[in-house]
């Protein structure tokens, strides 16, 4: 699931690269787009603090993630804190 998910925040973050005027607007700013990461140059520093999920990130990256991921469970399907609805609904 992880690569899938840096596939497809790489796929967004080359879309929004690719744009024509986005260079121009976030010069215009006082912005630069780096075209090594596709991020606002000047905007990097604020990265991490910005991530609400950083802590269970670089824990997860340390090989210290103690919780096994949480599953999304199926529509209509029965958890602890959510009874099964009649008709398979919730």
């Amino acid at each position: 699931m992880f690569k899938q998910q840096g596939a497809i925040r790489a796929l967004g973050t080359a879309v929004i690269a690719a744009h024509p005027q986005l260079a121009e607007v976030l010069d215009r700013h006082g912005l630069t787009l780096d075209p090594v990461t596709g991020g606002v140059a000047e905007l990097a520093p604020f990265n991490q603090a910005m991530s609400k999920r950083a802590a269970q990130v670089q824990r997860n990256l340390n090989g210290r993630g103690s919780r096994p991921a949480r599953r999304t469970p199926t529509p209509g399907t029965a958890t602890k804190d959510r009874p099964r609805m009649a008709g398979g609904e919730g």
